[in-house]
C-alpha cells in the first residue's frame, strides 16, 4: 500500500491494530519488533501509520455519511493534547469527538480531531442531516441543534441519557445512602431492564411494551422528584440532580417513542472508552496531523468491532485492496458491513 515502505501491510495492520485496538504505544511496539530482529524506530512507525490514514481516507468519508444516513446519531467528546498546533501551546487541550449512527446492519462510528469543543462542531458534522440526536446535556450539543432548526428547517429532536442521570443519583448515595435517591435510581434501573423487551417482540410490539410499562415508572419517578425538591436544598449535589432531570423532563423521556432509541448514550461512551484507556498508556498526539490520522483509523477499528471483525483481519485486507481502487463503489466494498468474518479468513 505504501510504496517504498519497509513495512507491508500485515505489519502496518499489525502496528495499527496493536495501538488502536490494543493500547500499546509505538516505542513499546518498537521495543518487541527490535527483539525479534525487526528494528523499526518509533518515528518510522509513527509515519508509516500516518501515511496509511491518509490511504483511509475515502472510506472514513463514506462512513461519515453511512451516520448521517440513520435514523439517530449519538455524540460525545473528550480531551486530547496534541503538540505542534499552530498558535498554540503544547500544554493546551484539544477533543476529539465520536459521532456514532448509521442504518440497521450499516452502524458506523467516527473520531473526528478538533482544537475546540464549541457547537460548530456538531453542527457542521449535522448539517442536513434529520433524525434523533442522543448525547449528554452539554449545552454545545443544544445550541447545534437549535441552530440547524433555525437555519435549516431540518427535523432533528434531541434526547438526552439517563445513564447521565443515574450516574448524579448515584454518586450522591454512595457518600449519604439516602433511601430516596436509593429509589430513585432503582427507578431507574427498571427503565433500562425494560430494553431487554426487544428480544421478546417484533419492532412494533417493543414499542408499545416499552412505552406502556415505561409509563407508570415515569410516573413514580417524577412524582418522587417533585416531592424530594422542596426539601432539598439547591447546593446539594441531589437538589442539583433533581433540578437537572425535572428540567430535563421531556428530553429524557421521548426515546420511548422510537425503537432505535435506548435510555442512554452508552454507545457513544462505549465507543469512545479505547481512545480514553488508550490515552493513558501514549499521552499525547505529536502533531495535528497524527491527531487527524488517530481519527482516521480509530473510526475503522471501531466500526470494524462493531461488526464482529477482527481489527487486524480487517485492517490487514483493506489494506491490500486499497491500492487497486478507483472509484467510491471500490471503497465502498471496503465498509467493515460490507465484509464478513469469513471473507476476511479466506484472504487470509
Amino acid at each position: 500500500m505504501i510504496p517504498g515502505s519497509v513495512a507491508d501491510e500485515s505489519l502496518i495492520a499489525w502496528s495499527i491494530a496493536e495501538k488502536f485496538e490494543y493500547a500499546l504505544p509505538f516505542y513499546r511496539q518498537s521495543k518487541r519488533l527490535g527483539q525479534i530482529g525487526a528494528p523499526l524506530p518509533r518515528a518510522t512507525l509513527s509515519n508509516i501509520t500516518i501515511k496509511a490514514s491518509e490511504y483511509c481516507e475515502p472510506i472514513y468519508t463514506l462512513l461519515k455519511e453511512k451516520i448521517l444516513s440513520g435514523p439517530v446519531v449519538n455524540a460525545d467528546e473528550t480531551r486530547v493534547q496534541v503538540l505542534k498546533e499552530p498558535g498554540r501551546k503544547n500544554q493546551l487541550k484539544s477533543w476529539m469527538w465520536v459521532f456514532l449512527g448509521g442504518g440497521k446492519g450499516s452502524e458506523s462510528v467516527i473520531f473526528q480531531y478538533e482544537t475546540g469543543r464549541s457547537h460548530e462542531i456538531p453542527y457542521d458534522f449535522l448539517d442536513g442531516y434529520s433524525g434523533w440526536l442522543q448525547t449528554d446535556d452539554y449545552e454545545a450539543y443544544h445550541t447545534a441543534v437549535r441552530r440547524l432548526k433555525t437555519e435549516q428547517g431540518v427535523k432533528i429532536d434531541h434526547v438526552l441519557c439517563w445513564a447521565h442521570v443515574r450516574r448524579r443519583f448515584f454518586q450522591y448515595w454512595e457518600s449519604s445512602k439516602d433511601k430516596d435517591a436509593k429509589k430513585i435510581i432503582e427507578l431507574i434501573k427498571q427503565l433500562f431492564e425494560l430494553e431487554d423487551l426487544r428480544t421478546q417482540f417484533s419492532e412494533k410490539g417493543f414499542v408499545k411494551q416499552r412505552k406502556n410499562r415505561a409509563g407508570p415508572i415515569f410516573e413514580s419517578l417524577k412524582k418522587l422528584l417533585v416531592y424530594c425538591y422542596p426539601q432539598t436544598p439547591p447546593s446539594l449535589s441531589f437538589g442539583r440532580a433533581i433540578a437537572y432531570t425535572l428540567d430535563n423532563w421531556e428530553q429524557l423521556v421521548t426515546y420511548v417513542e422510537h425503537p432505535d432509541l435506548t435510555p442512554s448514550n452508552n454507545a457513544a461512551e462505549r465507543a469512545i472508552r479505547p481512545f480514553v484507556i488508550g490515552r493513558k498508556n501514549w499521552l499525547f498526539s505529536g502533531s495535528p496531523k497524527g491527531a487527524k490520522g488517530s481519527a482516521i483509523l480509530y473510526s475503522l477499528v471501531e466500526s470494524a468491532k462493531l461488526h464482529n471483525l477482527s481489527a487486524f483481519e480487517y485492517l490487514n485486507y483493506i489494506f491490500s485492496k486499497i491500492p487497486y481502487c478507483r472509484k467510491t463503489e471500490d471503497y465502498e466494498a471496503l465498509l467493515p458491513f460490507n465484509i464478513s468474518s469469513d471473507q476476511l479468513r479466506r484472504e487470509r
